[in-house]
């Protein structure tokens, strides 16, 4: 019995170290990645303040980047990495033609309530918030809530509120699939 659950273990230990080495480099990859997609952007931004600079206004496309969970994304960075991150928020703007959209959870967005990009370009009192709990957060500021938002939100609802007046809003989910040639 002893042989046999010295063999499991050793199995098990060798699995679970080949599993740990295969995850470091996953995330090694998509921390490079991620690296990569920030290096570029702030590069993309730099050249964009220069054409302002020499030309007064931008004549390219809008680009408009989306990050999920700021958080987390922010863990992946180096500091060099966050840094830029940090200067990207905080200087995307209008008359470059970049924009943000953050999507996150209430508790990681008050993370970042006194960051100087947040306070230059965010206001408490207009965002999106997708679902129940409306009310009992703090950081959206709606300034007559009514009964509406105290009652259960349907499934993809939620509520825009623009200048802390809100409007409930329904969200579509796009899904998007490749299909192979096999199909």
């Amino acid at each position: 019995i002893l042989d046999n659950f010295t063999e499991l273990t050793a199995e098990l230990t060798a699995e679970l170290t080949a599993e740990l080495t295969a995850r470091k480099k996953q995330y090694e990859y998509y921390r490079g990645d991620f690296e990569n997609t920030v290096v570029a952007m702030f590069n993309e931004m730099v050249a964009r303040h220069k054409y302002v600079k020499e030309h007064g206004q931008i004549e390219a496309e809008k680009i408009i980047y989306v990050i999920n969970s700021l958080d987390k994304f922010k863990e992946v960075l180096s500091a060099d990495g966050k840094d830029k991150l940090n200067v990207l928020l905080e200087n995307g703007r209008l008359e470059l033609n970049v924009h943000f959209i953050i999507g996150d959870s209430i508790a990681s967005m008050n993370k970042v309530t006194f960051d100087a990009w947040y306070k230059k370009h965010c206001t408490n009192s207009s965002g999106l918030w997708i679902g129940d709990g409306s009310t009992d957060q703090y950081v959206l500021k709606i300034t007559k809530p009514t009964s509406e938002l105290y009652q259960e939100m349907p499934q993809q609802f939620g509520i825009y509120i623009s200048k802390g007046r809100f409007t409930i809003v329904k969200h579509i989910t796009s899904v998007h699939t490749q299909i192979s040639d096999e199909d």
